[in-house]
């Protein structure tokens, strides 16, 4: 099993590379939680690896053009690692927008 880090490090690869459905189906737990701040307007807080990849599927729908992808240096914090995530996007019929997140993968076991 590999280390928070080496995971941490893993997932930052894959981020980078806009590999986002291989974290999902690699490194997500079948009982994963996908939290969204009580304000989110676009989606909302879902559980289980199949309703999170459904989203991500969604989302990806709704992507007319991706004019950048920005993904900063894990932080790992015992079994919390920490990630800035920006996407500068066009999404179809609304302006152009950057979403900028901290994503928080909490480790268990070797998986998210």
């Amino acid at each position: 099993m590999k280390s928070n880090q080496e995971l941490a490090n893993t997932l930052h690869a894959l981020a980078s590379s806009g590999e986002f459905e291989t974290i999902k189906k690699t490194y997500f737990a079948t009982d994963c939680k996908s939290l969204e701040p009580a304000h989110a307007t676009l989606f909302k807080s879902e559980q289980g690896l199949d309703a999170i990849v459904n989203k991500g599927t969604i989302f990806n729908s709704m992507v007319e053009v991706l004019h950048g992808l920005t993904v900063g240096e894990p932080a790992v914090y015992g079994s919390s690692i920490f990630m800035p995530i920006t996407f500068d996007v066009t999404l179809m019929g609304v302006p152009r927008m950057e979403f900028k997140e901290m994503v928080r993968y909490e480790v268990t076991d070797g998986k998210v």
